[in-house]
């Protein structure tokens, strides 16, 4: 049986070396060391760590100075959809907004002695979204909007969920114009208007 000492207050402990062929108990590390890399001793080889899945699309940081060119589209390229569901309020504010007082869009009754179901979106809504559309594809831009047109196909009522989508017609490359064919729908597939759209994109 070992006897253990206790060495005396202010005492230094010296290690004791290590006996011939003895085994070494490894100390273990503080929490949350396990996960850090061990330096590579001389001549040893470096495994590489793998990427995080997706992380081989992720674009490269520019370097110092560097810019990184914007990817430019190409023509049958799709546009990131844009959605919106004009309520009752909505097309009371838009109304005062442009000046439009006529009673189809905010009088039920009056609107079913024109023919109608209802409230009706105004024409002018509709192209509101088509170049939201455009905006959101030139990067938050409204003047990168040169030209639009659109004509409307069906109506839409309040509360009517509406999705405009896109798809790129032409590309000029003097220019840096982009053309873009656009289509505004309601849920059950309605075309409420069709249109396009020219915007102009950084060269």
């Amino acid at each position: 049986m070992t006897d253990h000492q206790t060495p005396a207050p202010g005492a230094e402990i010296a290690p004791l070396p290590p006996t011939p062929d003895a085994e070494v108990t490894p100390v273990r590390s503080a929490p949350g060391a396990e996960n850090a890399p061990a330096p590579p001793t001389r001549d040893a080889e470096v495994t590489p760590v793998r990427s995080a899945p997706g992380a081989e699309n992720a674009p490269a940081p520019p370097t110092p100075g560097g810019e990184v060119a914007p990817i430019a589209p190409t023509p049958g390229a799709e546009i990131v959809p844009v959605r919106a569901v004009p309520d009752a309020v909505r097309l009371l504010r838009f109304g005062a907004v442009t000046r439009n007082a006529h009673r189809i869009h905010y009088d039920a009754e009056f609107a079913r002695t024109e023919g109608l179901d209802g409230p009706v979106v105004m024409a002018q809504l509709h192209g509101c979204l088509l170049h939201r559309a455009a905006t959101a594809f030139a990067g938050g831009d409204p003047g990168a909007v040169r030209a639009l047109g659109w004509q409307n196909r069906a109506p839409a009522r309040p509360g009517d969920h509406l999705v405009v989508t896109g798809t790129v017609r032409a590309v000029d490359d003097a220019t840096g114009e982009v053309t873009l064919d656009l289509e505004e729908r309601l849920d059950d597939g309605t075309v409420c208007c069709r249109g396009h759209a020219v915007v102009a994109l950084p060269l």
